[in-house]
């Protein structure tokens, strides 16, 4: 596990806002560091400190994904599907064992006994919600909106990052070229999670 998390990772782990952390910072009841580009980061063991503190559940730490947006395969399954979550067996699991971000490709590739889904990945909630029915930033753009985003030229197209609207809330980075604001964004209408911060702001 990593040893510091940003505001937006310890906000998923605590299930509220980005916002709510860093007034929790400024408060002085989180301690955080700040790096030399002024960003707020937190130790795991203040964070495990704090959840303990707080008297909220740690025994699920270690299977939760800090991205926003992104859920390991066991933690969908055990947030949203606990039946499937109890006969998937996650934990003895190559995927988890692994870390694999895509479950279906590594699956596909290596067709391994020790992987113990009980559903073809079409099949598969999962699947449909995470990978089938995703689409780039810039496909989608391209497709609907017709606006000149110089999408080739930006850093999210150049990095492949999947949520273009948490890499611009973090670094604000010059090289990314949207010309509206993420929450009048069709694209981030659509596709943003529920537990995005700015989400939660509307």
């Amino acid at each position: 596990m990593k040893k510091y998390f940003s505001t937006t990772e310890v906000a998923k782990y605590c299930k509220v806002t980005r916002f709510t952390i860093i007034n929790w910072v400024k408060k002085g009841l989180l301690h955080a560091q700040k790096t030399a580009g002024g960003h707020r980061r937190i130790l795991l063991s203040e964070l495990i400190r704090f959840i303990r503190e707080k008297n909220m559940d740690l025994s699920n730490l270690e299977l939760l994904s800090p991205e926003m947006g992104f859920k390991w395969c066991w933690e969908y399954h055990q947030n949203c599907n606990k039946d499937g979550y109890e006969s998937h067996k996650c934990r003895s699991c190559l995927v988890y064992l692994t870390h694999s971000k895509k479950c279906f490709q590594l699956r596909g590739e290596v067709g391994h006994k020790r992987i113990f889904c009980n559903s073809l990945c079409e099949d598969c909630d999962y699947y449909k919600d995470y990978f089938n029915n995703f689409q780039w930033c810039w496909e989608y753009h391209e497709q609907n909106d017709k606006l000149d985003h110089q999408c080739k030229r930006c850093v999210v197209y150049l990095t492949r990052t999947r949520w273009c609207f948490t890499l611009r809330e973090e670094t604000g980075h010059e090289k990314i070229f949207c010309k509206k604001n993420c929450t009048e964004c069709s694209y981030y209408l659509k596709f943003a999670p529920l537990e995005s911060p700015m989400v939660n702001q509307r």
